[in-house]
């Protein structure tokens, strides 16, 4: 391996470290969306945070819409859906920190990658299910408050796009199975 490319991948593999121990630790914040979403004065704190974008024509929301707005649901919904984000990103992270290790020793057809490639189907499948209800939640207060979360902007465009990425993703992990496959049957003939 050239000196440039170990120097590559160990800076990369530091930067991987400390994204994953920020993840960890990102790891309590949905629990901020349960207690504000009991609480009554989520929607308005929505309403009057720059976080959220205002909808065009929609400057003002009514005392009424706020009072409407279902608290509890939005938070379970931000919850839930950051909470298996976070363990995708995690999963992702760590499996990214293995392929890593494994180029590191010149070991790149090996079980280990195809195992950390079906990991990283996995987290993409974990990605697209946590789409749902981030959407949905976005999806509430775009047409509740006619705010738009610039923090987390995801909404139901981003389902198809995470969809196509999974597919992507599938396709690469079971062209590299297949050549690991191979790899071993041209091992065990003479």
């Amino acid at each position: 391996m050239s000196r440039t490319l170990k120097y590559g991948t160990s800076t990369l593999s530091v930067f991987l470290y400390l994204i994953l121990i920020s993840l960890v630790f990102s790891l309590g914040e949905p629990i901020g969306y349960v207690i504000n979403g009991f609480g009554s004065h989520f929607a308005q704190n929505i309403v009057n945070s720059s976080d959220y974008l205002v909808v065009l024509h929609h400057t003002q929301v009514s005392q009424h819409a706020i009072e409407q707005f279902p608290n509890a649901n939005y938070g379970i919904l931000m919850a839930v859906g950051l909470t298996i984000a976070l363990i995708a990103l995690i999963i992702a992270t760590w499996a990214g920190l293995q392929i890593l290790e494994s180029i590191g020793k010149k070991d790149y057809f090996s079980v280990n990658i195809m195992k950390q490639l079906r990991r990283l189907v996995i987290a993409q499948t974990l990605g697209v299910v946590a789409d749902l209800p981030l959407a949905s939640a976005n999806t509430l207060v775009r047409y509740k408050l006619y705010r738009i979360n610039s923090d987390l902007m995801i909404d139901w465009t981003d389902l198809i796009s995470d969809m196509m990425l999974l597919v992507i993703i599938g396709l690469i992990y079971y062209i590299y199975r297949q050549a690991i496959t191979l790899k071993q049957e041209n091992e065990l003939t003479i």
